[in-house]
């Protein structure tokens, strides 16, 4: 019972290469090689894995950053729409969009929170701006309107979206684990 096939051994030379094999296999497989030369010309050709760095830490950190993105790309979009439905009848979904804006910002910036009402601000006081010229347009309103107008609706998306901040944060610290 201690020979084992070529197949078998085929199929243990990568475990042992990589010293992730049981001491019964690393035997079995030794005592194959010795005795065949065909699988002994291939044992000496198969590469284990260990010899090629692969770096987790690297791995893990490409992995973050490109989730980090990808939620910052969400985020940016979210907040592209909310400000889009200012002036329609979804303006009231805001209500909602932003806080779930500011939580979702807060849990994917942690420490740098505070760019997502201080971004919800400038891109809605930008859009309000643009799309107030260009409706004010028609009707010739005084320039001052024009500054001041778009602040109103910032300052309450901007509210909005620190009300979510704190929701999510109180959520994460009542659901905090005990070490």
């Amino acid at each position: 019972m201690n020979k084992i096939s070529c197949d078998v051994c085929m199929d243990l030379m990568p475990l042992v290469k990589d010293c992730v094999a049981s001491e019964e296999s690393i035997k079995l497989v030794e005592k194959h090689i010795k005795e065949c030369e065909c699988c002994r010309n291939e044992y000496d050709n198969v590469t284990a894995i260990k010899n090629t760095d692969v770096n987790d830490k690297k791995i893990v950190r490409q992995i973050k950053r490109n989730l980090i993105f990808l939620l910052i790309g969400i985020l940016l979009i979210g907040s592209i729409l909310g400000i889009a439905l200012s002036y329609s009848f979804g303006m009231f979904y805001n209500f909602i969009l932003m806080p779930v804006l500011g939580g979702v910002g807060y849990l994917v910036l942690s420490k740098r929170w505070y760019y997502i009402p201080l971004w919800i601000f400038i891109l809605s006081y930008i859009w309000l701006f643009i799309s107030g010229f260009i409706e004010g347009m028609q009707y010739y309103t005084s320039p001052i309107f024009f500054i001041i107008s778009p602040l109103f609706l910032s300052f309450i998306y901007t509210g909005l979206s620190i009300i979510g901040i704190i929701i999510t944060r109180l959520l994460k610290f009542a659901f905090k684990k005990e070490v």
